[in-house]
């Protein structure tokens, strides 16, 4: 069982990563993404605007909680969040030809590319987020 410390340093990193300031990106270029594509109403991007948060919020617990303030960890949690992410957009969806002009053929090259932007994210934004409040 985790002691309140470490309860403490996992509460302070899902705030940290579930911030205005490491979600910024993510909402904005899929806010206006739905804005260009007319407010499809099959897309609930009020919720996305929720869940969004909240999924940061939960892998930058799990990246301070194995790695810290590593690069590789960041990295990772950053690229599994954005496969979690590019799968729930895709499959469920159907995001990257609605919003993002990839066509049915090579729509699976939204799991090469938001991987390796969410990764960047998590590297250049959410580490300096974290360092900011003191995080490990």
């Amino acid at each position: 069982m985790p002691d309140l410390e470490q309860l403490l340093v996992a509460a302070r990193s899902f705030v940290a990563g579930s911030s205005v300031a490491a979600t910024f990106v993510t909402l904005v270029y899929l806010g206006r993404a739905f804005a260009s594509a007319g407010r499809p109403s099959d897309f609930p991007y009020e919720v996305a605007a929720f869940v969004i948060p909240v999924l940061y919020g939960l892998s930058n617990a799990l990246n301070v909680s194995v790695g810290g303030d590593s690069l590789p960890s960041a990295a990772l949690s950053g690229g599994l969040l954005g496969l979690l992410l590019s799968g729930l957009g895709r499959f469920r969806y159907g995001l990257p030809v609605k919003f993002f002009g990839f066509t049915a053929s090579n729509s699976w090259a939204v799991h090469v590319v938001a991987p390796g932007l969410y990764a960047l994210i998590f590297v250049l934004i959410v580490r300096n987020v974290n360092r900011l409040v003191g995080l490990p």
